[in-house]
Protein backbone atom coordinates (compact mmCIF):
# COMPACT_ATOMS: atom_id res chain seq x y z
CA UNK A 1 0.00 0.00 0.00
CA UNK A 2 1.26 3.62 -0.86
CA UNK A 3 3.05 5.24 2.39
CA UNK A 4 2.93 2.13 4.42
CA UNK A 5 5.60 -0.67 4.96
CA UNK A 6 3.24 -3.86 4.19
CA UNK A 7 5.20 -6.87 2.77
CA UNK A 8 5.41 -7.10 -0.79
CA UNK A 9 5.45 -10.78 -2.33
CA UNK A 10 5.70 -10.41 -5.70
CA UNK A 11 8.00 -12.94 -7.09
CA UNK A 12 7.97 -14.35 -10.64
CA UNK A 13 9.13 -17.38 -12.90
CA UNK A 14 11.29 -16.87 -16.32
CA UNK A 15 8.82 -19.36 -18.71
CA UNK A 16 8.81 -17.98 -21.95
CA UNK A 17 12.06 -17.19 -24.30
CA UNK A 18 14.05 -14.05 -25.06
CA UNK A 19 12.74 -12.39 -28.38
CA UNK A 20 13.72 -9.86 -30.49
CA UNK A 21 11.86 -6.28 -29.97
CA UNK A 22 9.65 -3.94 -32.11
CA UNK A 23 11.17 -0.91 -33.17
CA UNK A 24 8.97 1.15 -31.24
CA UNK A 25 10.63 -0.64 -27.62
CA UNK A 26 14.18 0.74 -26.88
CA UNK A 27 15.34 -2.38 -25.80
CA UNK A 28 16.05 -5.40 -28.15
CA UNK A 29 14.53 -8.14 -26.24
CA UNK A 30 11.20 -9.12 -25.46
CA UNK A 31 10.35 -11.53 -22.39
CA UNK A 32 7.27 -13.09 -21.30
CA UNK A 33 7.05 -14.24 -17.73
CA UNK A 34 4.77 -16.86 -16.09
CA UNK A 35 3.30 -14.35 -13.11
CA UNK A 36 4.00 -16.75 -9.70
CA UNK A 37 0.74 -14.99 -8.26
CA UNK A 38 -2.52 -15.70 -9.98
CA UNK A 39 -3.04 -12.63 -11.70
CA UNK A 40 -6.67 -13.69 -12.89
CA UNK A 41 -10.02 -12.42 -11.71
CA UNK A 42 -13.45 -13.92 -12.48
CA UNK A 43 -15.54 -11.48 -14.71
CA UNK A 44 -17.54 -9.27 -13.17
CA UNK A 45 -15.48 -9.80 -9.83
CA UNK A 46 -13.58 -5.94 -9.67
CA UNK A 47 -12.80 -4.74 -6.15
CA UNK A 48 -15.09 -1.15 -6.92
CA UNK A 49 -16.93 0.67 -8.90
CA UNK A 50 -15.62 0.86 -12.76
CA UNK A 51 -14.01 4.22 -14.17
CA UNK A 52 -13.89 5.12 -17.36
CA UNK A 53 -11.69 3.14 -19.89
CA UNK A 54 -7.72 4.04 -20.00
CA UNK A 55 -7.63 2.53 -23.13
CA UNK A 56 -10.07 0.50 -25.39
CA UNK A 57 -9.79 -1.09 -28.92
CA UNK A 58 -12.23 -3.45 -30.73
CA UNK A 59 -10.14 -3.47 -34.02
CA UNK A 60 -12.76 -2.27 -36.16
CA UNK A 61 -10.29 0.55 -37.57
CA UNK A 62 -7.56 -1.98 -38.00
CA UNK A 63 -4.63 -2.14 -35.21
CA UNK A 64 -3.25 1.66 -35.27
CA UNK A 65 -2.89 0.95 -31.47
CA UNK A 66 -0.46 -1.51 -31.60
CA UNK A 67 3.50 -2.65 -32.58
CA UNK A 68 3.34 -6.12 -34.07
CA UNK A 69 6.05 -8.06 -35.18
CA UNK A 70 6.99 -11.39 -36.48
CA UNK A 71 10.06 -12.52 -34.52
CA UNK A 72 10.48 -16.24 -36.15
CA UNK A 73 10.13 -15.42 -39.82
CA UNK A 74 7.30 -17.10 -40.35
CA UNK A 75 5.64 -15.19 -42.46
CA UNK A 76 2.26 -14.51 -39.91
CA UNK A 77 1.94 -12.00 -37.56
CA UNK A 78 -0.77 -10.19 -35.77
CA UNK A 79 -3.22 -7.91 -37.54
CA UNK A 80 -7.51 -6.95 -37.91
CA UNK A 81 -10.11 -9.72 -39.54
CA UNK A 82 -13.27 -10.66 -39.97
CA UNK A 83 -13.17 -14.06 -39.51
CA UNK A 84 -14.80 -13.65 -35.41
CA UNK A 85 -15.77 -10.75 -33.31
CA UNK A 86 -17.29 -10.89 -29.93
CA UNK A 87 -18.96 -7.69 -31.07
CA UNK A 88 -18.70 -5.16 -34.11
CA UNK A 89 -17.12 -7.39 -37.33
CA UNK A 90 -13.32 -7.50 -36.80
CA UNK A 91 -10.67 -8.80 -34.22
CA UNK A 92 -7.38 -9.21 -33.94
CA UNK A 93 -6.10 -12.33 -35.01
CA UNK A 94 -2.62 -13.95 -34.11
CA UNK A 95 -1.75 -15.24 -37.77
CA UNK A 96 -3.75 -12.45 -39.89
CA UNK A 97 -1.58 -10.20 -40.82
CA UNK A 98 2.00 -10.80 -42.90
CA UNK A 99 3.34 -12.46 -45.88
CA UNK A 100 1.71 -16.18 -44.67
CA UNK A 101 -1.46 -14.69 -43.57
CA UNK A 102 -3.94 -17.03 -43.07
CA UNK A 103 -7.68 -16.83 -43.99
CA UNK A 104 -10.99 -17.46 -42.27
CA UNK A 105 -10.92 -21.05 -41.48
CA UNK A 106 -6.98 -21.81 -42.09
CA UNK A 107 -4.68 -23.75 -39.51
CA UNK A 108 -1.95 -20.89 -38.39
CA UNK A 109 1.71 -21.38 -39.39
CA UNK A 110 4.74 -23.43 -37.60
CA UNK A 111 6.91 -21.82 -36.07
CA UNK A 112 5.61 -18.77 -35.04
CA UNK A 113 6.97 -16.02 -32.66
CA UNK A 114 4.33 -12.80 -32.53
CA UNK A 115 4.06 -9.88 -29.86
CA UNK A 116 1.31 -7.61 -30.18
CA UNK A 117 2.14 -4.36 -27.70
CA UNK A 118 0.38 -1.52 -27.02
CA UNK A 119 1.53 1.40 -24.80
CA UNK A 120 2.68 3.23 -22.81
CA UNK A 121 -0.47 3.77 -20.18
CA UNK A 122 -0.53 5.97 -17.71
CA UNK A 123 -1.38 4.74 -14.10
CA UNK A 124 -0.29 7.90 -11.76
CA UNK A 125 -3.80 9.83 -12.54
CA UNK A 126 -5.33 11.40 -8.91
CA UNK A 127 -7.64 8.56 -7.99
CA UNK A 128 -6.83 5.29 -9.42
CA UNK A 129 -7.09 2.91 -6.85
CA UNK A 130 -6.67 -0.29 -9.03
CA UNK A 131 -6.77 -1.40 -12.61
CA UNK A 132 -7.66 -4.68 -14.16
CA UNK A 133 -7.49 -5.65 -18.09
CA UNK A 134 -10.18 -7.24 -19.96
CA UNK A 135 -10.83 -9.20 -22.83
CA UNK A 136 -12.40 -11.38 -25.27
CA UNK A 137 -10.41 -14.49 -26.04
CA UNK A 138 -11.29 -16.99 -28.44
CA UNK A 139 -7.84 -19.87 -29.01
CA UNK A 140 -7.54 -22.98 -30.78
CA UNK A 141 -3.82 -24.11 -30.17
CA UNK A 142 -2.13 -27.62 -30.40
CA UNK A 143 -2.65 -28.37 -26.56
CA UNK A 144 0.42 -27.84 -24.89
CA UNK A 145 2.59 -27.21 -27.36
CA UNK A 146 1.33 -24.01 -28.81
CA UNK A 147 1.01 -21.10 -26.29
CA UNK A 148 -0.81 -17.68 -25.82
CA UNK A 149 0.13 -15.14 -23.34
CA UNK A 150 -0.90 -11.68 -22.42
CA UNK A 151 1.04 -9.75 -20.06
CA UNK A 152 1.79 -6.24 -18.58
CA UNK A 153 5.09 -4.52 -18.94
CA UNK A 154 6.79 -1.43 -16.48
CA UNK A 155 9.54 -1.53 -19.22
CA UNK A 156 8.57 -2.50 -22.55
CA UNK A 157 10.32 -5.42 -22.35
CA UNK A 158 10.07 -7.80 -19.49
CA UNK A 159 5.68 -8.79 -19.98
CA UNK A 160 4.59 -10.72 -16.67
CA UNK A 161 0.89 -12.04 -17.44
CA UNK A 162 -0.44 -15.67 -18.02
CA UNK A 163 -0.21 -18.18 -20.64
CA UNK A 164 -2.56 -20.52 -22.08
CA UNK A 165 -1.87 -24.21 -23.76
CA UNK A 166 -5.21 -25.67 -24.81
CA UNK A 167 -8.29 -23.91 -26.47
CA UNK A 168 -10.95 -21.94 -24.95
CA UNK A 169 -13.40 -19.30 -25.68
CA UNK A 170 -13.66 -16.99 -22.03
CA UNK A 171 -13.48 -13.09 -20.76
CA UNK A 172 -10.42 -12.64 -19.94
CA UNK A 173 -9.73 -10.26 -16.65
CA UNK A 174 -5.99 -9.65 -15.49
CA UNK A 175 -5.23 -7.91 -12.04
CA UNK A 176 -3.00 -4.74 -12.97
CA UNK A 177 -3.14 -3.14 -9.65
CA UNK A 178 0.57 -3.78 -8.88
CA UNK A 179 1.17 -1.14 -11.49
CA UNK A 180 -0.75 1.77 -10.25
CA UNK A 181 1.53 4.27 -9.51
CA UNK A 182 3.45 3.61 -12.46
CA UNK A 183 3.73 6.46 -15.39
CA UNK A 184 4.60 3.46 -18.29
CA UNK A 185 2.66 0.83 -18.97
CA UNK A 186 2.51 -1.81 -21.94
CA UNK A 187 -0.14 -4.21 -22.67
CA UNK A 188 1.40 -7.50 -24.74
CA UNK A 189 -0.22 -10.67 -27.05
CA UNK A 190 1.96 -13.27 -27.42
CA UNK A 191 1.21 -16.26 -30.06
CA UNK A 192 3.70 -19.41 -30.51
CA UNK A 193 3.33 -22.43 -32.52
CA UNK A 194 6.00 -25.13 -32.54
CA UNK A 195 6.69 -27.12 -35.90
CA UNK A 196 3.40 -29.23 -36.31
CA UNK A 197 0.13 -29.48 -36.08
CA UNK A 198 -0.98 -26.25 -36.12
CA UNK A 199 -5.10 -25.53 -35.40
CA UNK A 200 -7.71 -23.19 -37.38
CA UNK A 201 -6.91 -19.57 -36.67
CA UNK A 202 -4.98 -19.90 -33.39
CA UNK A 203 -5.49 -17.01 -30.97
CA UNK A 204 -8.03 -14.17 -31.80
CA UNK A 205 -8.71 -11.25 -29.57
CA UNK A 206 -11.50 -8.84 -29.02
CA UNK A 207 -12.90 -5.81 -27.25
CA UNK A 208 -9.44 -5.28 -25.30
CA UNK A 209 -10.27 -3.12 -22.43
CA UNK A 210 -7.49 -1.33 -19.80
CA UNK A 211 -9.84 0.10 -16.98
CA UNK A 212 -8.91 2.41 -13.86
CA UNK A 213 -11.11 1.01 -11.05
CA UNK A 214 -12.11 4.51 -8.85
CA UNK A 215 -13.73 3.93 -5.52
CA UNK A 216 -16.56 5.66 -4.17
CA UNK A 217 -16.24 7.65 -0.44
CA UNK A 218 -16.55 5.21 1.72
CA UNK A 219 -16.16 6.28 5.23
CA UNK A 220 -15.49 4.00 8.42
CA UNK A 221 -15.41 5.54 11.75
CA UNK A 222 -13.85 3.81 15.33
CA UNK A 223 -14.36 4.64 19.09
CA UNK A 224 -13.37 4.32 22.57
CA UNK A 225 -16.23 3.90 24.88
CA UNK A 226 -16.85 3.02 28.51
CA UNK A 227 -20.17 1.18 27.54
CA UNK A 228 -20.96 -2.32 26.14
CA UNK A 229 -24.24 -1.01 24.14
CA UNK A 230 -23.38 2.55 22.85
CA UNK A 231 -19.88 3.10 20.82
CA UNK A 232 -20.85 6.79 21.43
CA UNK A 233 -20.07 6.86 25.21
CA UNK A 234 -16.76 8.54 24.97
CA UNK A 235 -15.93 10.53 28.03
CA UNK A 236 -16.80 10.46 32.17
CA UNK A 237 -15.20 10.94 35.03
CA UNK A 238 -12.14 9.91 36.97
CA UNK A 239 -13.01 7.35 39.32
CA UNK A 240 -10.65 8.95 42.02
CA UNK A 241 -8.89 5.68 43.17
CA UNK A 242 -6.70 3.29 41.80
CA UNK A 243 -8.10 0.44 39.94
CA UNK A 244 -8.58 -1.25 37.03
CA UNK A 245 -11.18 -0.13 34.57
CA UNK A 246 -12.51 -1.26 31.00
CA UNK A 247 -12.86 0.52 27.52
CA UNK A 248 -15.00 -0.80 24.68
CA UNK A 249 -13.17 -0.68 21.28
CA UNK A 250 -15.70 -0.41 18.67
CA UNK A 251 -16.20 -0.56 15.09
CA UNK A 252 -18.83 2.11 15.19
CA UNK A 253 -20.37 3.19 11.91
CA UNK A 254 -19.91 3.04 7.87
CA UNK A 255 -21.76 5.29 5.35
CA UNK A 256 -22.37 2.87 2.64
CA UNK A 257 -23.86 -1.16 2.91
CA UNK A 258 -21.19 -3.08 3.37
CA UNK A 259 -18.75 -3.72 6.56
CA UNK A 260 -15.56 -4.09 6.64
CA UNK A 261 -12.72 -6.71 5.99
CA UNK A 262 -9.71 -5.42 8.62
CA UNK A 263 -7.81 -2.58 10.17
CA UNK A 264 -4.82 -1.41 11.24
CA UNK A 265 -4.40 1.61 13.27
CA UNK A 266 -2.70 2.20 16.74
CA UNK A 267 -4.00 2.56 20.29
CA UNK A 268 -2.36 5.62 23.06
CA UNK A 269 -2.95 6.29 25.66
CA UNK A 270 -1.83 9.57 28.11
CA UNK A 271 -3.46 9.27 30.94
CA UNK A 272 -3.37 6.06 33.39
CA UNK A 273 -1.79 2.87 32.18
CA UNK A 274 -2.51 0.39 29.39
CA UNK A 275 -2.21 -2.83 30.09
CA UNK A 276 -4.02 -5.46 27.79
CA UNK A 277 -6.30 -6.03 24.27
CA UNK A 278 -8.93 -8.93 24.29
CA UNK A 279 -10.56 -9.20 21.27
CA UNK A 280 -14.82 -10.13 21.17
CA UNK A 281 -17.36 -11.17 18.83
CA UNK A 282 -15.22 -13.49 16.92
CA UNK A 283 -12.65 -10.83 15.47
CA UNK A 284 -8.96 -11.67 15.04
CA UNK A 285 -5.83 -9.59 16.30
CA UNK A 286 -2.72 -10.13 14.19
CA UNK A 287 -0.81 -7.30 15.64
CA UNK A 288 -0.42 -5.83 19.37
CA UNK A 289 -2.03 -4.08 21.99
CA UNK A 290 -1.00 -0.44 20.91
CA UNK A 291 -0.92 -1.63 17.19
CA UNK A 292 -3.38 -4.03 16.57
CA UNK A 293 -4.27 -5.59 12.85
CA UNK A 294 -7.60 -6.73 13.01
CA UNK A 295 -9.25 -9.30 11.01
CA UNK A 296 -12.98 -9.59 11.02
CA UNK A 297 -13.23 -12.92 9.61
CA UNK A 298 -16.37 -11.71 6.90
CA UNK A 299 -17.93 -8.49 6.56
CA UNK A 300 -19.40 -7.36 9.93
CA UNK A 301 -21.37 -4.52 10.03
CA UNK A 302 -21.48 -1.38 12.29
CA UNK A 303 -21.80 -0.93 15.11
CA UNK A 304 -20.10 -3.49 16.67
CA UNK A 305 -17.54 -4.19 19.11
CA UNK A 306 -13.98 -5.37 18.67
CA UNK A 307 -12.17 -5.70 21.37
CA UNK A 308 -11.93 -4.87 25.04
CA UNK A 309 -9.07 -2.71 26.28
CA UNK A 310 -8.07 -2.85 30.12
CA UNK A 311 -6.58 -0.21 31.68
CA UNK A 312 -4.77 1.08 35.44
CA UNK A 313 -6.44 3.85 36.52
CA UNK A 314 -3.49 5.82 38.48
CA UNK A 315 -6.88 7.54 40.94
CA UNK A 316 -5.91 11.23 39.37
CA UNK A 317 -7.93 13.55 38.39
CA UNK A 318 -7.15 12.94 34.61
CA UNK A 319 -8.70 9.18 34.89
CA UNK A 320 -7.96 7.07 31.79
CA UNK A 321 -7.51 8.80 28.21
CA UNK A 322 -7.05 6.93 25.17
CA UNK A 323 -6.57 8.00 21.72
CA UNK A 324 -6.72 6.13 17.83
CA UNK A 325 -3.69 7.05 16.16
CA UNK A 326 -1.76 6.37 13.05
CA UNK A 327 1.09 2.95 14.08
CA UNK A 328 4.52 3.30 13.75
CA UNK A 329 4.17 2.35 10.06
CA UNK A 330 1.71 5.67 9.42
CA UNK A 331 -1.31 2.89 8.97
CA UNK A 332 -4.79 4.34 10.44
CA UNK A 333 -7.36 2.73 7.99
CA UNK A 334 -10.29 0.52 7.68
CA UNK A 335 -10.00 -2.11 4.60
CA UNK A 336 -13.55 -2.28 2.91
CA UNK A 337 -14.95 -5.86 1.42
CA UNK A 338 -14.62 -5.42 -2.32
CA UNK A 339 -11.09 -6.92 -2.73
CA UNK A 340 -9.03 -8.73 -3.25
CA UNK A 341 -7.63 -6.14 -3.85
CA UNK A 342 -8.87 -4.59 -1.18
CA UNK A 343 -9.44 -0.69 -0.91
CA UNK A 344 -7.90 0.89 2.43
CA UNK A 345 -9.72 4.27 3.86
CA UNK A 346 -8.66 5.98 6.52
CA UNK A 347 -10.84 6.52 9.61
CA UNK A 348 -12.77 8.12 11.21
CA UNK A 349 -12.42 8.19 15.32
CA UNK A 350 -13.36 9.16 18.64
CA UNK A 351 -11.12 8.59 21.75
CA UNK A 352 -11.62 8.46 24.99
CA UNK A 353 -11.60 11.14 28.07
CA UNK A 354 -11.60 10.53 31.17
CA UNK A 355 -12.40 14.10 32.82
CA UNK A 356 -15.57 14.93 30.62
CA UNK A 357 -14.13 17.60 29.01
CA UNK A 358 -14.02 18.11 25.49
CA UNK A 359 -12.15 14.93 23.75
CA UNK A 360 -9.07 15.68 22.39
CA UNK A 361 -9.12 12.42 20.29
CA UNK A 362 -10.79 12.61 17.73
CA UNK A 363 -10.97 13.84 13.69
CA UNK A 364 -14.63 14.96 13.71
CA UNK A 365 -18.05 13.33 13.75
CA UNK A 366 -17.98 9.26 12.43
CA UNK A 367 -18.96 9.36 8.90
CA UNK A 368 -20.11 12.23 7.59
CA UNK A 369 -20.04 12.83 4.06
CA UNK A 370 -17.36 14.41 1.93
CA UNK A 371 -14.56 13.59 0.21
CA UNK A 372 -11.65 11.13 1.97
CA UNK A 373 -8.55 9.84 0.49
CA UNK A 374 -8.42 5.88 -0.65
CA UNK A 375 -5.07 3.53 -0.36
CA UNK A 376 -5.08 0.34 -2.23
CA UNK A 377 -3.71 -3.05 -1.17
CA UNK A 378 -2.61 -5.92 -2.87
CA UNK A 379 -3.74 -9.33 -2.04
CA UNK A 380 -0.23 -10.64 -1.22
CA UNK A 381 -0.49 -7.70 1.01
CA UNK A 382 -3.61 -8.47 2.96
CA UNK A 383 -2.06 -11.36 3.54
CA UNK A 384 0.77 -10.32 4.64
CA UNK A 385 -1.09 -8.30 7.26
CA UNK A 386 -2.39 -11.53 8.66
CA UNK A 387 0.13 -13.58 8.92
Amino acid sequence: MNGTNLLRTFAFVLLGTILTAPAAIADPTLRAFEASSDLLREPGDSPAALGAPLFTDGFESGLGQWTVTDLSGAGAQWSDWDCWAASGSRSAGCAAGGSAAIACGENYPDDMKTWMVAGPFDLTAPGVQAAELEFQLKLRCEPYLDRFFVGTSVDGIDFFGHFWDSSTDETVVIDVTDQVGTDAVWIGFLFLSDGSSGRVEGAQVDDVELRALLPSAHQFGWTISASLSDPYVNSGTPQGVPGIVSRQLWFACQNQSEGFYGASFGIECTAGTYIGLTTTNGFLNAGTMTEPVFAAGGCPLAPIRVATLTFFDTGTDEGIRACIVPNSNGENFTLDCSGPPYLAYPNDYIGFDGTGAMNPCTNGTPCESGPVSVGTTSWSEIKALYR
